[in-house]
């Protein structure tokens, strides 16, 4: 998730409803050990990855992780 809320998988920027056809998808070719780490960049609203986590959480992604990049 960039600075200004852009969400990107594989380089593209997705809206949330993309994201979602792409989790279900991933789920499908990966119930058991999916993986999902989320990026942030660390000046992004807090509510753009909440919203990526409630996703994770309503689909039953097995783990996922959080993390921060960027400067101070």
């Amino acid at each position: 998730i960039g600075q200004s809320g852009n969400i990107m998988i594989d380089g593209q920027v997705l809206d949330l409803p993309a994201v979602e056809t792409t989790l279900r998808q991933s789920l499908v070719d990966n119930p058991q050990s999916l993986n999902v780490m989320i990026r942030a960049d660390r000046r992004v609203a807090f509510q753009s990855v909440v919203a990526i986590m409630d996703l994770c959480n309503r689909l039953k992604v097995p783990s996922y992780k959080v993390t921060t990049d960027g400067q101070n």
